[in-house]
């Protein structure tokens, strides 16, 4: 066939495949992580081997930190996070948190409400053909202290190790800030509160506006270095970190900005809240003051108990407060349904050799020998059911040995006994029925009120509204519940056998709080006086006078070489007694106090002038468990 037989068309076609294959071979690269690069148990753990991290970080290292940023016209933006994480031991997953606010630089707090819309994870294949591992979406959600959402990923009963890929998805409502003359977009794409290192980051912000700059930054927290590239195709912005992985990048920060109104400000539902919440406030003030008058003569009338005066020290402890609930004793003595009195219950079980409280290097255990044991279980078979599942938890079913510090995930399991405390507490013949049901009365109102005040926060929070107005109705409610609880909480009334048991415990109290060693000198008996102090220690515990009682008996502890069986320490006993205490106190409860403080972040300019890595919204940080 000759040369002029060839359809004119052909040529056309061929000119345009040439055009299109030049354009894409111009476009600017793009990380090879964001375009999809597949990673697999030995890419990652190479990755890892270059930085030497196996052996500083065991607890786990995150090569590659991949996040997709959807934004929405109104400033919604979806998150997709692609988390790679190689674990050089045995663990059960990872903890994510995100913050749902951040504080600007002028010190208020822009909400951002965090919604998950799914999380999973996958063990990575050992080599590119592979079969991928199972997705996994065993995951718990809560919220902490400092307005946190946490994640906590992975399952209590399985142990992973190796490479594996966390994928998260959330929504983060009001992203886009609305400064004078642009708008911008500022997110902290990792979190600089990671426990584990990141060795590289990336991420894709698709947008329906084109921004009219970009920067990035690198680093910890503070930092503004910008050791990251940035490029762009069409509606997406792609952001990568350059620093060596040697060196174990700390996090990634981006900035946008926008030309003025390309995004929606705030809804006119929004607008009209704010209007109706200017209004109100002048009227939600009156709400407290008929709560307090009323809640006032309420406790007049019905609460109030009658003064307890001329009560005489009492130096013995008698029959029927020996056979009793310490932690009953407390809520009697503050009428209040106070947590169990944890460290006075331990010693009188103690003191009658049902256990042993070890405290070494001002730490505590607790020991169940095997002939305590059968002891000590028909002793609580008898005792309070709270008391019996207290002594549970804390010894983890009558274990040989227990150390407090060392106990996790138990502050639900003691939250649970203190609320049956409070219940049993109701049973008991000490208050009347009618203060009993006047607090429950005040306290559901006061729940009412509380609620109330969250649920307008919360509506007042899903915009960026300024100003001290709006915040007072919720303040109203908020200051109702809680006259509502403090009246609640002094609404209950004794009855005549509570007002008898209460003025035998302030007699021991009044004796204990004004003991001296000369009131003490009629004890000729040693082992008399001993038993005296073992005797009324539970109660000077649960009176607050544990040191007072202590310091008064220990010169002549000390004379007779006191070495009580039920307790054990490397300091004498009454120096050890506080701070056994202390220590239940401080190791009973579980906290995240790490991840209490909202991240700090630019609110005034455009973050292109002084940005820093660990700024702006999202981040957050996480860690292996």
């Amino acid at each position: 066939m000759g040369f002029d037989k060839i359809p004119r068309y052909f040529f056309a076609i061929t000119l345009l495949v040439v055009i299109i294959g030049t354009s894409f071979a111009a476009l600017p690269t793009v990380d090879a992580a964001t375009a999809g690069q597949t990673h697999t148990q030995e890419s990652v753990k190479k990755s890892v081997s270059d930085t030497g991290a196996p052996q500083r970080y065991a607890d786990g290292i995150i090569t590659n930190f991949d996040s997709v940023v959807e934004l929405a016209q109104n400033g919604t933006a979806t998150i997709t996070e692609k988390i790679i994480v190689y674990f050089p031991n045995e663990r059960h997953g990872i903890y994510r948190w995100i913050p749902n606010e951040v504080i600007l630089d002028s010190g208020k707090k822009l909400k951002q409400p965090i919604t998950i819309d799914s999380v999973n994870y996958k063990k990575l294949p050992s080599q590119i053909g592979d079969l991928q591992g199972t997705t996994t979406s065993a995951y718990s959600s809560s919220k902490s202290k400092g307005n946190y959402t946490v994640l906590k990923i992975g399952e209590a009963d399985t142990l992973i190790q190796g490479a594996y890929e966390f994928t998260i998805t959330y929504e983060m409502k009001h992203s886009v800030r609305f400064q004078d003359g642009y708008q911008e977009l500022y997110l902290n794409i990792t979190g600089d509160q990671w426990e584990i290192p990141i060795i590289a980051a990336t991420a894709r912000i698709t947008s329906p506006h084109q921004p009219t700059e970009s920067r990035c930054y690198t680093g910890v927290s503070g930092s503004t270095e910008t050791q990251c590239q940035i490029s762009s195709r069409a509606s997406d912005t792609y952001f990568s970190t350059t620093v060596p992985s040697s060196s174990l990048a700390q996090g990634l920060t981006i900035a946008l900005k926008f030309p003025d109104n390309s995004f929606s400000p705030p809804s006119a539902s929004e607008q009209l809240l704010e209007k109706i919440l200017a209004i109100l406030p002048y009227v939600s003030l009156l709400i407290p003051v008929f709560v307090g008058i009323y809640g006032y003569f309420t406790w007049k009338k019905h609460g109030k108990d009658l003064p307890l005066s001329a009560i005489p020290p009492q130096f013995i402890v008698s029959d029927e407060l020996k056979n009793g609930s310490l932690s009953a004793y407390s809520s009697l003595l503050s009428m209040n349904k106070k947590p169990l009195a944890t460290l006075a219950e331990l010693i009188k079980i103690a003191e009658q050799n049902l256990l042993t409280i070890d405290f070494t290097k001002g730490k505590v255990t607790l020991k169940i020998s095997d002939s305590q044991r059968p002891k000590l279980e028909e002793y609580l078979d008898k005792a309070p059911s709270s008391l019996k599942e207290m002594i549970e938890v804390l010894t983890r079913n009558y274990s040989a040995e227990s150390a407090i510090h060392t106990l996790k995930n138990v502050d639900t399991a003691i939250q649970r006994i203190n609320s049956d405390a409070g219940k049993e507490f109701e049973q008991l013949p000490y208050t009347t029925d009618q203060s009993e049901g006047l607090q429950k009365k005040f306290y559901v109102l006061g729940g009412f009120c509380a609620a109330g005040a969250v649920i307008l926060l919360a509506m007042i929070g899903e915009g960026t509204t300024e100003g001290v107005t709006p915040f007072i109705l919720p303040f109203a409610l908020g200051i109702s519940a809680a006259m509502f609880f403090i009246f609640g909480a002094r609404m209950l009334k004794r009855t005549k056998e509570g007002e008898v048991i209460t003025r035998e415990l302030l007699g021991l109290k009044k004796y204990i709080k004004t003991a001296e060693l000369r009131r003490l000198e009629f004890f000729n008996d040693p082992q008399k006086m001993i038993a005296h102090f073992e005797e009324l220690l539970p109660f000077a515990i649960i009176f607050g006078l544990d040191k007072k009682w202590s310091s008064a008996f220990g010169p002549v502890l000390e004379q007779l070489n006191y070495s009580p069986t039920w307790m054990t320490s490397d300091v004498p006993l009454t120096h050890a007694l506080p701070r056994t205490y202390a220590s239940l106190a401080n190791n009973v409860a579980s906290s995240m106090t790490k991840i209490s403080t909202p991240p700090r972040s630019s609110g005034s300019s455009f973050s292109g002038g002084g940005g820093f890595s660990g700024g702006g919204s999202g981040g957050g940080g996480g860690g292996s468990w």
